[in-house]
């Protein structure tokens, strides 16, 4: 039987699509596979709530919120090589991040070691903004800086041990840049439970436009405010969702904007409500200022809406010329596409992302072309060199 350990260890208290990955990947593998998770309590609830149920967990921390990170990261970095997690050299070890606490404890087992990069962590120097990261505040800036030197010791000790990286196809060419050998190198994709979509029905409450995300300048949350006042402006009754962990915090800035009767600020859900809400909205909004593929757009697109986004190298890559895309940070253009967007039903449907595309991202396919990369047959040891 296949062992695989799955490290879900750098997990805090909101998603990324790594993590999505990661989850629907695993719970998908053959039965005949032991599958084992090395996480946190909030990992562990992460991933049953999305489903993977059939797993051993091995918790490193229990705190039930995130307060220092950074040691909370040395804590559970420290809790997974104390596990002594006994393998051997035909187990595979998959980290789920190229974060510190997913990637050392490789260092410390034998087995397969793979690894999913799905994201390049901007440097120092750049900016979210053209010439200036107007929007990030000094520990967002540092703890910024703090996860690009993360990155780039664990890629440094990956491109030693790993014997396997999954990319996305736009984040291939950071670790050829890296000096990751190619036949390492394994290209894949992220995707969509259509099943799940398909069989949820939408919410009670409509929406003309709907955003989902985490609460970071990355996704451009503060800008949603300025291109909603101005859609308010030509639509007085228009309404926004907001979707995620944290986005009560909004609310004295919707107050501020006078949105308080056009923005509903609607926290976590789960991913039943998720679905329920965007099929009950008629538009999203992506105004992201970095991406590496954007899995709530591709959500979006399964549930049948119009994306207007910021125009990003990434997001062409993976979605070609199917979204409304603005140039970055242009609140002004991406709100009037918007608002003459919405006054007009047939434009609405004729901008939606067409099902056949959504269909070649369904997270059954993209597993099931997966399990022959990850299994022992096909995933073999590579011979390791100092460089």
């Amino acid at each position: 039987m296949t062992r695989l350990f799955g490290f879900l260890n750098a997990y805090t208290d909101s998603i990324t699509g790594g993590d999505v990955w990661f989850i629907e990947v695993l719970k998908r593998l053959p039965a005949t596979a032991d599958l084992t998770v090395v996480t946190s309590a909030l990992g562990r609830e992460t991933c049953l709530e999305r489903g993977l149920d059939r797993a051993d967990y091995l918790i490193t921390t229990s705190e039930s919120e995130v307060n220092d990170i950074y040691s909370l990261y040395l804590k559970r970095i420290r809790a997974a090589i104390r596990l002594d997690l006994d393998t051997d050299p035909e187990d595979i070890l998959f980290a789920s991040s190229v974060f510190l606490p997913d990637v050392v404890p490789l260092l410390n087992s034998s087995g397969r070691r793979c690894a999913i990069y799905h994201m390049q962590t901007p440097g120092p120097l750049a900016g979210l903004r053209p010439g200036f990261d107007l929007d990030l505040s000094p520990s967002q800036y540092v703890a910024r800086t703090a996860n690009w030197v993360n990155e780039a010791i664990s890629t440094r000790l990956l491109r030693r041990v790993a014997d396997l990286m999954l990319v996305l196809p736009t984040t291939r060419g950071d670790l050829l840049n890296a000096g990751f050998p190619a036949d390492m190198i394994t290209t894949t994709l992220n995707g969509v439970d259509l099943n799940l979509i398909e069989d949820i029905e939408p919410a009670n409450e409509q929406y003309d436009a709907c955003w989902v995300g985490r609460m970071h300048p990355q996704k451009g949350v503060h800008d949603l405010l300025s291109i909603w006042d101005r859609v308010v402006a030509d639509l007085p009754d228009a309404q926004l969702a907001l979707i995620g962990r944290g986005t009560e915090s909004l609310a004295d800035d919707v107050a501020r904007a006078g949105l308080s009767h056009n923005v509903d600020l609607l926290g976590y859900l789960s991913e039943t409500e998720k679905f329920a809400t965007l099929k009950a909205s008629r538009a999203f909004i992506l105004p992201s200022y970095y991406e590496s593929f954007g899995i709530v757009a591709m959500e979006a697109a399964a549930c049948g809406l119009p994306i207007f986004a910021y125009d990003l190298p990434d997001l062409r890559t993976i979605y070609g010329n199917r979204l409304v895309y603005v140039p970055r940070g242009d609140t002004q253009t991406l709100a009037r596409r918007l608002s003459s967007t919405l006054d007009s039903p047939e434009q609405l449907a004729q901008l939606a992302v067409n099902r056949e595309f959504v269909s070649r991202f369904d997270w059954d396919h993209i597993a099931e072309n997966l399990n022959a990369t990850l299994l022992p047959d096909h995933l073999t040891k590579r011979g390791k060199s100092d460089g």
